[in-house]
């Protein structure tokens, strides 16, 4: 009798279900559920403001340094619809978004649309400008629910944006111990070693043995390549910092 089926990693299927879609194998529902938690974990991870749109510009997901800068509704905002949007302190500024929203999910949609770079926009609290980066996402297996299919990842770029706690990324990178992890957010924050040892009420010989190890374990060899190591790990947001406000439309991680 001959065996009429196929490996599928470590899974045996029917050959029959070769070359179908992935639509077909795993069932509507179930592609978009992956779909989802995979855009979920992408946000989570990266380290600046970012949002997924769809075609109809509503706010998808957004991930913790989004939903805390949306929050503070000073420049980029939500209007009542759950459309992103800026406030009104140059026009302008609103319209030009609206156009560079518009061609990316055009060019989502497969049309063939010239995209354009950053977008100032200026913030009424009179503090620094943002920047905004609109890209299109390559078509998607099958829409999300309610969604029509175009999406848009939406970056924010904060000159003004407070320095990030990754002392538990470190740890979890590195294998840093906590007073390890402590000393490198310092010295890779901009501090001296001296300074560094002060601020944490250690010696200096004592911040400059634990300074040596985060480097062997990062395996960085100088200040310069621990910041920016530092700057491209993702904080550790725990849930309860977000506060019950920012509890929107917000991608706090897979589910």
């Amino acid at each position: 009798m001959v065996d009429n089926s196929v490996v599928v990693g470590n899974d045996t299927a029917p050959a029959a279900l070769v070359g179908r879609s992935i639509n077909d194998v795993c069932g509507t529902q179930d592609v978009q559920r992956h779909v989802q938690q995979q855009l979920a974990r992408v946000l989570q991870i990266m380290t600046a403001p970012a949002l997924l749109l769809d075609a109809d510009r509503t706010i998808v997901h957004a991930n913790p340094p989004a939903a805390l800068l949306l929050s503070e509704r000073d420049g980029i905002v939500i209007d009542h619809d759950g459309r992103l949007n800026v406030t009104a302190t140059f026009p302008a500024e609103g319209r030009a978004l609206g156009r560079c929203l518009a061609a990316a999910l055009s060019a989502a949609a497969g049309q063939d649309v010239p995209l354009s770079g950053p977008l100032r926009v200026s913030r009424p609290s009179g503090r620094a400008p943002l920047l905004v980066l609109v890209a299109a996402l390559p078509p998607m297996p099958t829409a999300l629910p309610g969604t029509r299919g175009a999406m848009a990842l939406v970056q924010v770029i904060d000159p003004e944006a407070q320095p990030r706690d990754v002392t538990t990324a470190l740890q979890a990178a590195g294998g840093l111990t906590p007073a390890e992890a402590r000393v490198a957010v310092l010295v890779g924050g901009g501090l001296s070693r001296p300074q560094a040892a002060a601020r944490l009420k250690v010696s200096p010989s004592t911040a400059n043995c634990q300074l040596a190890s985060c480097f062997e374990k990062l395996g960085v060899r100088s200040q310069v390549g621990l910041a920016r190591l530092m700057s491209a790990l993702p904080e550790m947001f725990r849930p309860a910092a977000l506060g019950r406000k920012h509890k929107m439309a917000v991608c706090n991680g897979p589910t």
